[in-house]
């Protein structure tokens, strides 16, 4: 399945699969099986209220999923697989106005199973509320998942609870890139991984439960990091952070279970620093609390033992 292009004229229109509901009754169910799935250049998958009703679950299963780029020529109009509650400045296409802050119903869900997901070039998987209901929920089982080049999982809202994302796989991999459960005036969600392998951050890559703005409330949501037979890597002078944060609220926990943590370390008391940190504080609240257990800390910490003698060439006269 290929779903390609989207375009700024007079709204934004986008090649798409979608199911919405403008009442009290929910949207559908979306069920997409496929060896390969490719979103790109503002082509979408969603599942949207505009009323009362909830949203409809999106439920993908392909070997292989690549979501890439925006259409036009604005980073904007963004490719992607979307559950949302409302959609921001981006209603004009449906022939009606909807205000997303009068939106009350509740966000669909998605499901993802795969082998290799990658999220590149400004693309995104996203659970949203951009009005009173929760954000939901975002499942994905995989091999690999890589985010690379601004790539985006997020389970975001303005003024419901936070979604949350629970991710299992062998390899996760940022590269400038984010993950994240933010909540505006309500408590942060929550983000669980299970992991084999590894999670590499690298150039200011971010995981993210923070909550809270300016004059509202709102606690960090938690963050479980459960990778006990593999390492969590990130340069420390990259800036990539793993925050459970809050403005006026209290600073959400973070859990780590790691064979190693290289390049990361838990800062207390701060929110952010130039170096890779993992924070949970709030400026004017409880900071969290921060559990990390390193089961073999020493692994890569030890010198190696070079020969001093060199091997004899074995390259013939020629």
């Amino acid at each position: 399945i290929d779903i390609v292009g989207g375009k700024d004229i007079e709204g934004f229109f986008f090649s798409g699969i979608g199911s919405q509901t403008f009442s009290d009754e929910p949207a559908g169910t979306m069920q997409l099986t496929t060896p390969a799935l490719t979103v790109r250049d503002g082509g979408r998958i969603t599942s949207t209220t505009f009323g009362s009703g909830q949203g409809g679950a999106i439920e993908i299963e392909s070997d292989a999923i690549t979501i890439s780029g925006a259409g036009g020529d604005s980073d904007q109009l963004t490719s992607g697989i979307f559950a949302s509650a409302g959609i921001e400045n981006k209603t004009s296409r449906l022939g009606r106005a909807v205000d997303p802050a009068s939106v009350t119903g509740a966000r669909g869900v998605i499901s993802i199973d795969t082998t290799t997901l990658t999220v590149q070039e400004t693309a995104e998987i996203s659970v949203a509320s951009l009005g009173e209901g929760t954000a939901g929920n975002l499942t994905i089982t995989a091999d690999t998942v890589r985010l690379n080049n601004r790539g985006e999982l997020t389970a975001a809202t303005v003024s419901g609870e936070g979604g949350n994302i629970n991710l299992a796989s062998d390899v996760l991999a940022l590269d400038n890139s984010n993950i994240r459960a933010n909540a505006g005036n309500n408590d942060g969600g929550n983000l669980v991984f299970d992991l084999e392998e590894v999670l590499l951050l690298r150039n200011g890559s971010l995981i993210s439960t923070e909550a809270g703005t300016a004059g509202a409330g709102g606690n960090g949501g938690d963050i479980v990091l459960n990778i006990p037979d593999g390492f969590i890597v990130a340069v420390p002078t990259e800036n990539s952070d793993i925050r459970a944060n809050a403005l006026e609220g209290d600073g959400g926990n973070v859990d780590i279970a790691a064979r190693n943590l290289l390049g990361i370390a838990f800062r207390p008391g701060v929110l952010d620093t130039p170096l890779s940190d993992i924070t949970a504080s709030s400026r004017l609240g409880s900071s969290g609390i921060v559990t990390i257990d390193e089961l073999d800390p020493e692994t890569l910490q030890s010198d190696i033992e070079l020969p001093a003698d060199t091997v004899t060439s074995t390259l013939a006269e020629g």
